[in-house]
């Protein structure tokens, strides 16, 4: 009788699992970086959901919560945008008949050039740290 109801049990998981994947396999594309992240971002809010629901897992819960939180600024990727704020690229860039011609000597070229190196290394801190956080703590999210 127990293998029975682990039977039904375990089937309907699985319907469940289809539901709830269905929608980001449907959007997943081979294209970029911001699609696996996507994958693992579902992947780890359903396990964060699973782990709450159980005391003894809370601390893993949290862990993967800020696991999630540095993956959503990977999948945002604000990083440029946020450190370009405020600089004013048409004093350095012109546009003329579908040509691009460049300031290297206004003042703000040098602060636009800057943030968008720390917008990288903003992204490869995030990257790093995501991925030691998974490399550290995957095996224990389920002891």
């Amino acid at each position: 009788m127990k293998s029975v109801i682990s039977a039904i049990v375990s089937f309907f998981e699985g319907v469940r699992n289809i539901f709830y994947w269905m929608p980001v396999v449907y959007r997943d594309k081979n294209f970029d970086e911001h699609y696996f992240y996507k994958i693992i971002h579902h992947k780890l809010s359903d396990m964060e959901r699973t782990f709450i629901k159980d005391d003894s897992f809370i601390i893993s819960a949290m862990s993967i919560r800020k696991a999630k939180a540095i993956l959503q600024r990977l999948i945002d990727d604000n990083y440029y945008h946020e450190r370009v704020k405020g600089i004013d690229t048409k004093a350095f860039i012109q546009i003329k008949k579908g040509k691009y011609t460049v300031d290297r000597e206004h003042p703000d070229f040098d602060r636009w050039s800057q943030a968008g190196e720390e917008a990288e290394r903003d992204r490869d801190h995030d990257k790093e740290e995501f991925f030691d956080i998974l490399s550290t703590e995957i095996n224990g999210w389920w002891y």
